[in-house]
């Protein structure tokens, strides 16, 4: 007879966003496309706002992984897997939740001033809303960084332009 311990709890957590959903599971993040109930009901009556939800949601797994692949800098959490953008595999970073917008704002205004101003015309919902941020032994890392075709520039393009800059910068934040 054998007696199986368990050395270890693996914490699972399900956190919801606009358009994907992230299953976190230890070291690893599932995140899949993801249908607010609401969604959910309204397909009878509008399947083409159900199905621009669930492109929305591909489109932005796709983006977050090959501008991992592109780019690979420490301030971005690794994308290890994307399964045609209905699911990706993430690292999952632990650290403190970034305190406010005007905490990341003050951050970004230390790039250099040429830099600066496309920054404000960025669609990107994850930096601006500081969801998508952990402050960490390494400096800042950004984990939600997929684009979602709104107005304004594509996130992922001004992650590549500014990429050495934002790593000096988010690398050296005092903690």
């Amino acid at each position: 007879m054998f007696l199986l311990e368990r050395t270890h709890t693996m914490n699972i957590k399900f956190r919801k966003g606009t358009y994907r959903a992230a299953l976190v599971m230890g070291p690893i993040t599932f995140k899949f496309i993801y249908l607010r109930w609401s969604c959910l009901r309204r397909i009878l009556r509008s399947w083409e706002y159900c199905r621009f939800l669930i492109i929305r949601g591909m489109f932005a797994n796709i983006t977050e992984f090959f501008t991992w692949k592109s780019l690979k800098v420490p301030f971005l959490a690794p994308t290890y897997f994307s399964f045609f953008g209905i699911l990706n595999i993430q690292k999952t970073i632990k650290g403190d939740k970034v305190g406010c917008f005007e905490h990341i704002r003050n951050v970004l205004k230390q790039l250099p001033e040429n830099k600066r101003g496309t920054w404000n015309f960025i669609e990107a919902h994850s930096l601006w809303t500081n969801s998508g941020w952990r402050k960490t032994e390494q400096g800042y890392i950004l984990f939600d960084y997929g684009d979602c075709f709104m107005n304004g520039w594509p996130f992922s393009t001004i992650l590549c332009r500014d990429k050495k800059e934002l790593q000096e910068i988010l690398s050296k934040q005092e903690l």
